[in-house]
């Protein structure tokens, strides 16, 4: 099976699931649309606040 993703064929190889890889140009594209479009960061803001809303009613659940 011939796949196209590098970090994911050497995770397999080395045998490292847990291999963390950080895409340093994703994140810089990502700070570069938050600057440009400021939607994004009320929608990113909203999104986390409603994760962080679900995580603490879960921790509250019995």
């Amino acid at each position: 099976m011939m796949r196209d993703d590098d970090i994911a064929n050497l995770r397999a190889r080395l045998a490292l699931p847990e291999l963390a890889y950080v895409d340093f140009s994703r994140q810089e594209d990502m700070l570069r649309a938050l600057q440009r479009w400021p939607l994004l960061v009320e929608l990113e803001t909203w999104d986390a606040e409603r994760r962080r809303r679900a995580a603490t009613s879960a921790e509250v659940k019995p």
